[in-house]
């Protein structure tokens, strides 16, 4: 089976830099500039999900149009979203397992990478036919395929990062994959309508298929990094012997470890799924709302939804570097979910008060993304090395849960109550979030203070039996 040793727990030790046989210079994955060429094409691995994902909330009024969907149906639209996210909430799961387990990150992400490409070339079709039959249905089977690689792709980047950052810069680091995501959401709500207007629907739609198709050589590009740095590793006496000591101590990947996820784990997972509904199903709707209660034409309003991934993008790195410096991930977490309950409920009021909703599209994205270069990285520490990719996955899986139960449930809320209703709903559900947040602060606290603490002091701590072996075979 296959073992995701993290390349930041192998350390260099004397006799590898008194001159035992080197890996080749260019690929040690010891070397800093070596992570940093990587992170590059870890960022592009979902850059053409993060993209091809929103089209639908980028171009809500042409969709619209070209499928036949009025006010009183919007959950067709919505439902492009939930199927999106339906497979999410068993496969995603299950998908990290079988990383773990079977394919490995460099098979696992190409063909996850790959599923991406196909449902938008199928949604891309569905979109060129047109009309509610067969068009519309033909572009639902395009987001479910969408659905199939999108999230799983994802924990396959989270597993990469937490591979060659583990033990480093990994909060910073993962700062950086979401900033880059971000940037690709962010580039699709202000590209797509320019290039619809001048061209029409399906080219904008087509275009998206070309940006998967960068991802698709991204992921190409990182299985043969992947190779070469354990390669590098293998070639070296001392490295190779602390990797298969480490690995010697691993467990088999089952799916009865998630009977051992500590308290603090799951109450990440909801964290996650409360948080992230408030944040995607009031992007995927916003568009519409700008436009109806501000009067922005769909060119203005695609820009302003597009305002909080861009502030992400530039947010990110820095909130992860402060993560890595001076830990405290609970306490950032609790403030983003206040945050974003204080903005949700700011622009149901905005539209009678006059105010623009700019200040609040801005703060949204600093508090999506101080929650997420806090969150994710939090997961590595709580769980064992070998199941990194399965705890991903699940978290995933849940997110994803929400993520398919909700937007029909807003829009349903949305075609008999209103829109301002819905965000009212979506601002519950940030505040579900602060809540458990200030859960996890106490949990955390009584065991051990482990997300608290910086993460270089707790993953010293992680892998105890590794390193004992490690020493007990240096003195013997």
């Amino acid at each position: 089976s296959y073992k995701m040793q993290p390349y930041g727990s192998i350390q260099v030790t004397e006799g590898h830099q008194l001159g035992e046989k080197k890996p080749f210079f260019l690929f040690d994955p010891e070397r800093f500039y070596l992570r940093c060429f990587v992170l590059i094409f870890v960022c592009f691995l979902t850059f053409g999900s993060y993209y091809c994902y929103d089209n639908p909330g980028a171009l809500e009024t042409n969709i619209e149009e070209r499928f036949h969907i009025t006010n009183s149906t919007l959950t067709r639209y919505t439902a492009l979203y939930s199927v999106y996210s339906w497979p999410n909430t068993v496969q995603v799961f299950f998908g990290g397992w079988l990383i773990d387990r079977f394919f490995g990150l460099p098979l696992g992400g190409f063909i996850f990478c790959t599923l991406i490409l196909i449902g938008q070339i199928i949604f891309a079709i569905g979109v060129t036919i047109g009309n509610s039959f067969p068009g519309y249905w033909v572009a639902i089977l395009g987001r479910f395929v969408f659905g199939l690689g999108g999230e799983t792709l994802s924990v396959a980047q989270a597993s990469y990062t937490a591979k060659w950052f583990r033990g480093k810069e990994l909060a910073l680091a993962f700062g950086i994959t979401l900033s880059f995501s971000r940037i690709g959401s962010s580039i699709n709500f202000d590209i797509e309508p320019s290039l619809v207007k001048a061209t029409n629907l399906p080219i904008g739609i087509w275009f998206g298929v070309i940006i998967c198709i960068i991802s698709v050589v991204s992921s190409v590009i990182l299985a043969f990094l992947n190779w070469r740095g354990d390669k590098a590793v293998d070639d070296n006496p001392e490295l190779k012997r602390q990797r298969e000591l480490a690995a010697s101590v691993e467990e088999k990947v089952s799916l009865l470890d998630v009977r051992f996820f500590p308290l603090s784990l799951w109450i990440i997972f909801l964290i996650c799924v409360s948080f992230y509904v408030s944040v995607f199903v009031w992007i995927q709707n916003a568009a519409k709302y700008l436009q109806n209660y501000w009067g922005f034409d769909q060119r203005e309003a695609s820009f302003y939804v597009g305002l909080p991934y861009l502030v992400s993008a530039g947010v990110s790195p820095v909130v992860g570097f402060v993560v890595d410096k001076i830990g405290g991930a609970p306490i950032w977490i609790s403030l983003a979910c206040l945050v974003m309950t204080l903005c949700h409920l700011s622009l149901v009021l905005y539209p009678f008060t006059h105010f623009t909703p700019v200040p609040a599209m801005i703060v949204q994205g600093i508090a999506y993304s101080t929650l997420a270069a806090a969150l994710w990285p939090s997961v590595p520490l709580l769980v064992k090395q070998n199941i990194t990719t399965t705890a991903f996955g699940l978290m995933t899986a849940i997110q994803n849960t929400g993520l398919a139960i909700c937007p029909i449930i807003v829009g349903v809320i949305m075609d008999h109550r209103g829109q301002k209703d819905g965000i009212y709903a979506l601002a519950a559900c940030a505040a579900v979030s602060f809540l458990l947040s200030l859960v996890l602060i106490f949990v955390d606290l009584v065991s051990g203070a482990k997300l608290i603490r910086k993460q270089k002091v707790v993953e010293e701590e992680l892998e105890p039996s590794a390193q004992q072996h490690l020493i007990t075979d240096k003195n013997n």
